[in-house]
């Protein structure tokens, strides 16, 4: 009798396409939460009129590949990742063995092959993804004692074809479980110069949307071509926090600019001297929304929005958003 699939064995092999939607073996392999990339590939319907009162046949319509995943953001294993969502990378070397690979808003988006391994066991047959770009990469993190403390990373795909039967790539090791957690944060700015004494963060959100066009279908080829951005990036930060200041009020009321940004740090020393380090940060940020609603007793939680700007003056980021990664990982090619 044949065995179903199981949840609890799957997980994400990937590889960078040299060109847009060539498969190529896999040369990461990832642990997820979820994956729900699927074949976006609807029948056309028949719509004449032939004498009779149903839908006379089907045909094949276009296709693409839709969906996103997600894993937990890990000090390690994470910089292809970042660097497909980001697309601008660049590595230095903090110490012998450490360095720091630095994530900005790139012209292009890199492509890449991906392996989804749902099968029982090692060497059975994959999903095959490829010409996938990642459009949009959703960052979460919350306070509290179970899973939810450790930061989740979403990445939404959209790509040109999705086959079945693949081959995964042999050989390829998941990172160490190396989380990045929320009681790791050494820096908690919400985009105001408030005392890190009045600023009690209980949840965020970073959000970077690409804006690339999923529909450039076009006659002779059932795919479609290669998304590209069909808008400006939109990258935002979201804060739900203890109200203790009228600080990001003020901002909001007055349109001032602030800059958010948020450092975790690993306590193991690498090297001689560095910890491994997760920071995300913005230098010009406008708020686009500031809630302080009261719905009872209790605390009152106050939600803000900042959207990440860069008016081509600030020559230290040069970037809207900046990502870093501090770890052992030697640099990209």
């Amino acid at each position: 009798m044949p065995a179903p699939a199981m949840g609890h064995v799957s997980h994400l092999q990937f590889g960078k396409e040299t060109t847009w939607g060539t498969p190529v073996a896999a040369t990461n392999n990832i642990p997820i939460l979820s994956d729900t990339i699927e074949l976006d590939a609807p029948p056309i319907p028949d719509t004449v009129l032939h004498g009779n009162p149903w839908e006379r046949t089907k045909y094949q319509g276009p296709r693409r590949v839709m969906g996103d995943f997600s894993t937990q953001l890990l000090f390690e294993g994470m910089t292809e990742l970042l660097r497909g969502v980001f697309g601008g990378y660049a590595a230095t070397t903090v110490e012998t063995g450490v360095r720091d690979h630095t994530f900005k808003i790139g012209s292009t988006l890199n492509k890449y092959t991906l392996e989804e391994i749902i099968d029982r066991s090692p060497g059975s047959s994959c999903f095959t993804a490829f010409g996938v770009k990642f459009d949009k990469f959703v960052l979460r993190g919350t306070q509290g004692q179970g899973p939810d403390s450790l930061l989740t990373a979403a990445f939404t795909c959209i790509g040109k074809d999705r086959t079945d039967s693949g081959t995964p790539t042999g050989s390829l090791t998941l990172p160490t479980p190396m989380p990045v957690k929320f009681d790791l944060q050494t820096v908690v700015d919400d985009g105001t110069a408030d005392s890190a004494a009045n600023v009690r963060v209980r949840s965020f959100e970073f959000t970077l949307e690409n804006a690339l066009a999923d529909d450039r279908f076009y006659a002779g080829s059932l795919f479609i071509d290669e998304p590209f951005r069909a808008g400006p990036i939109k990258a935002s930060f979201r804060f739900t926090q203890e109200f203790q200041t009228f600080t990001q009020y003020v901002a909001y009321r007055n349109l001032t600019l602030g800059s958010p940004r948020l450092l975790f740090q690993h306590p193991t020393t690498i090297g001689t001297t560095s910890k491994r380090e997760f920071e995300i940060r913005a230098n010009q940020a406008y708020l686009e929304k500031v809630s302080t609603p009261v719905d009872g007793p209790g605390t009152v939680i106050a939600t803000s929005t900042w959207l990440a700007t860069f008016d081509g003056v600030d020559g230290t980021e040069a970037s809207p958003v900046v990502a870093r990664l501090r770890n052992t990982e030697t640099a990209l090619p």
